[in-house]
């Protein structure tokens, strides 16, 4: 009875633990460890009232034992003082129990181990149902398969991938009722189906993997035949093929978005290899990794990285080589011994099953060599529950077991562990309840702060909110000791601060940052944070050395060596400024854009300035638009070109000295830097008031590019030399029939000196080679337009808005010709037309009234 009533918790476990699916949060590993405790203790009851337990003994058993007492031993050794990790701990401890104690509940019995693993195959099916009907909605609505469930679907596919050679095992077992293979053939579709739809690229090789080596490895094994090993290895190789051309898959893989997806996942993995380097034996602790690896991240992911995307990675840098070893030494065991009975038994049931939990444990060791699925609490609990039966049956020889295999205890004894599981559970609930109760309380207070933040209150209202968020974060630190919960009331304290200006505030707010510090030393957030909160206080050296605390953790934080050298400023030690700044800038070149205005602002030097500039990357270029105060722009692309910039670069302008300099320093760069001639020649052109000097610095470059001598023919346009301007345009024209601006700059200056007809015929030629420009069109009807010839205005004027439809001025062009002509219904219809193109359009709006009215 005790065995059936655990294994029922088993199967509630899964659903409850599906919940938050790929999301495990603090609650779900305390209840997770506070279930496993009342298995544990309904074990021992049970077996206190039955009078005998069954013992497993075999080889399995040992690097568990081993392994569970090195995390007791680690955990001495490191005494992590977070108690997230004390949690990461319990959690690992107790899903080591959780295997031991149904490797024992099945030992002694096959009905029982096949009934656990029904439970978790069954339970799973039934998740997977929902994720597939919620995938179904979803498709329905437009989405994608991605959208169909909550979750990672690396994760879920994992889950699937787990299950798929058990329903296949047991779905071609013959010795089984015919209810029994229905349900496993049900099974069978609902895991593959699911696995289809996760579209996991990781997922889809390594069961391919796996499926192929545990198929050849049977055949040669003996257990089937090698025809029948060969049979099934080419239809699984099939299959798998099929399944990695699919386009989701063909999508993700070849993708821009794979590719960076890959490098950075690349870039994780030789982190986490440093991360080892540095703590290779005992490692830095069970659950660290998130804090500790801000240490080794690569500079160009700017994200939190709180898993390496490498189990075994992942084990050695909480855990260390010892560790790593036995969980190595227990994987390796657990192989061997179900490849040695796969091919010692006759049991064909015993077969199909050792071959399902070889495959599966491939297939999960495959897997997560790239991604963390069995971190997940579901997935762990499954797979945990599904090698306990499996390693039941491998013990199962007979239907009962022999008597030396049985423990049968004394009264006394009875008792004893009666009592002691009792006490045991009760002790866990304790400690599990009050670290929910304290958790409990803490999002409570994260709710009052975001209702804080999200109403238009009076200054008492808020003081009452925070006085109130303060007093439910300080008790939730009675029950759970957390970093989160004390930086929470840190955070809390500093917003009472910002609104009333009290400097105990202040003082509570910065005792709270440094003991959530002490509790997580790895997390460098802590550390800015702690001197973000000196710098209020105005103890600047403070503030830098504990924003340098935070670059020793997080030494490829670029914003760290910029916050550091805005501190140096302050604090008017340039050179120390200078030399940070330029740390960040080779980590994040952009920065550029941030530090060369600050030395500006602080009045640093300009011989300096331009030193540092030219040690920046393209750090010259940034100087130049400092300095005449133009709009951010990017290092690669050129500014914003024609009037817009020239109407900022006017109402944003410097000093004449400045323009000056920007103009000289332009120069250089255009003789320096020729390859980047497009993006500096539009900005000397602009704040060069000589424009006669700027064409001669611009002809002395010699410039055969079309563009660059474009920009010369309006410099020779605007300084009076229409010749000049006309033969290089011209010339433009003859290495480039399709360049559509020279053909309109001719036409103006045709029309410019009253030569209608030579414009007209310039842009005819021009649309001729260019037959999509809307503005030629444009032009050609305004020309038209002059001339008086009314109709083919308006032609040039409907193929404008034809080519583009939100040319505002083509509709009210034609509009007024025809309404001039008497032919206002026409000019009705034309300005209805520009309405549906243009409904926001008040002045085609007004028209359409005036000539209705």
């Amino acid at each position: 009875m005790t065995k059936k009533l655990i294994i029922i918790f088993s199967f509630l476990l899964i659903i409850l633990f599906s919940i938050h699916y790929g999301s495990p949060f603090l609650p779900d590993k305390l209840v997770l460890i506070l279930v496993i405790a009342l298995l544990a203790a309904l074990f021992g009851i049970g077996a206190a009232r039955e009078g005998q337990i069954s013992l497993p003994r075999n080889i399995i058993t040992l690097p568990l034992l081993v392994f569970l007492g090195y995390i007791v031993i680690q955990t001495a050794i490191l005494h992590p003082a977070n108690q997230r990790y004390t949690f990461e701990s319990m959690l690992l401890f107790f899903m080591i129990v959780l295997f031991l104690l149904y490797f024992s509940v099945g030992f002694g019995n096959r009905d029982d181990s096949m009934t656990l693993i029904k439970s978790v195959i069954f339970a799973n099916c039934l998740l997977l149902v929902v994720y597939l009907l919620r995938t179904a909605v979803h498709l329905k609505a437009g989405g994608h398969v991605f959208s169909g469930w909550l979750v990672n679907h690396n994760h879920l596919a994992m889950l699937a991938g787990m299950l798929i050679p058990y329903t296949i095992a047991l779905s071609v077992y013959r010795h089984q009722p015919v209810r029994d293979r229905i349900l496993w053939f049900a099974s069978l579709f609902i895991v593959l189906v699911s696995f289809l739809f996760a579209v996991s690229r990781g997922a889809y090789v390594s069961f391919v993997l796996a499926l192929s080596i545990t198929v050849l490895g049977a055949a040669w094994l003996g257990v089937y035949s090698k025809k029948t090993g060969f049979i099934l290895f080419g239809s699984g190789l099939l299959v798998g093929i099929f399944v990695l051309s699919l386009y989701p898959f063909e999508h993700r893989v070849f993708s821009s978005v794979f590719a960076i997806t890959a490098s950075q996942r690349l870039g994780i993995w030789f982190g986490s290899i440093r991360m080892f380097l540095h703590h290779p034996v005992f490692g830095w602790g069970i659950g660290t990794y998130e804090d500790a690896f801000h240490r080794f991240r690569p500079s160009d992911i700017l994200y939190l990285v709180n898993h390496a995307h490498d189990v075994f990675l992942e084990t050695a840098d909480d855990m260390g080589i010892i560790g790593l070893g036995l969980v190595l030494w227990a994987l390796v065991t657990w192989l061997s011994v179900i490849i040695r009975e796969m091919k010692q038994t006759s049991s064909d049931l015993k077969k199909a099953v050792l071959w399902a939990g070889l495959t599966s444990t491939l297939f999960l060791i495959f897997h997560n060599f790239i991604d963390f699925g069995i971190l997940v609490p579901s997935n762990a609990v499954s797979a945990i529950l599904l090698m306990a039966g499996t390693a039941s049956v491998l013990q199962v020889s007979a239907h009962n077991l022999p008597l030396d295999y049985i423990k049968v205890f004394s009264k006394r004894q009875r008792l004893l562990v009666a009592a002691f599981s009792t006490v045991f559970f009760i002790a866990v609930a304790v400690v599990c309840m009050r670290a929910v109760y304290g958790y409990r309380l803490y999002e409570q207070g994260r709710h009052e702060m975001a209702e804080r933040n999200g109403t238009e209150s009076t200054g008492m209202q808020h003081r009452a909110v925070l006085d109130q968020a303060i007093k439910t974060f300080t008790r939730a630190q009675r029950f759970i000791t957390s970093d989160k919960v004390v930086y929470a009331t840190g955070t809390a304290w500093y917003k009472l601060f910002d609104l009333s200006g009290e400097p105990e505030a202040l003082d509570h707010a910065l005792v709270q940052f440094k003991r959530a510090s002490r509790l997580c030393p790895w997390n460098p957030y802590y550390a800015e944070d702690i001197g973000a909160l000196y710098e209020h206080q105005g103890d600047l050296h403070q503030a830098i050395a504990s924003t340098r605390q935070a670059l020793t953790l997080d030494p490829t934080n670029a914003s760290l060596f910029l916050r550091i050298g805005d501190l140096e400023l302050d604090q008017g030690s340039d050179g120390d400024a200078i030399h940070d700044y330029k740390q960040a800038c080779r980590i994040y070149p952009p920065y550029a854009w941030d530090v060369i205005p600050r030395l500006i602002m602080f009045d640093v030097p300009l011989d300096e300035i331009r030193k540092t500039a030219r040690e920046l990357p393209d750090g010259t270029w940034v100087l130049v638009n400092a300095l005449i105060k133009t709009p951010r722009v990017s290092l690669d692309n050129s500014p914003l070109p024609g009037q817009t910039l020239t109407g900022t670069i006017q109402t944003h302008l410097g000093h004449a000295q400045d323009v000056a300099l920007a103009a000289g320093i332009l120069k250089g760069l255009m003789l320096t830097d020729t390859g980047k001639l497009i993006r500096y020649i539009p900005l000397f052109i602009d704040i060069t008031p000589d424009k006669t000097q700027a064409l001669e610095q611009l002809e002395g470059l010699h410039i055969s590019d079309k563009v660059m001598l474009f920009y010369i023919a309006v410099l020779e346009s605007q300084t009076g030399d229409s010749g000049a301007a006309m033969q290089t345009l011209q010339y433009i024209i003859h290495t480039d029939a399709s360049y559509a601006d020279a053909y309109r700059m001719i036409a103006n200056i045709d029309a410019s000196e009253n030569k209608l007809d030579d414009a007209i015929g310039v842009l005819k030629t021009g649309l001729y080679y260019v037959p999509s420009d809307f503005l030629m069109y444009a032009m050609l009807g305004a020309f038209y337009n002059q001339d008086r010839d009314w109709y083919n205005a308006i032609e040039s004027y409907k193929m404008a808005v034809l080519l583009n439809p939100g040319y505002e001025n083509g509709y009210v062009q034609m509009a007024m010709i025809y309404k001039a002509q008497g032919m206002e219904f026409r000019a009705k219809d034309i300005l209805e037309q520009g309405i549906d193109a243009l409904p926001k359009s008040t002045t085609i709006r007004q028209m359409l009234q005036d000539i209705k009215e």
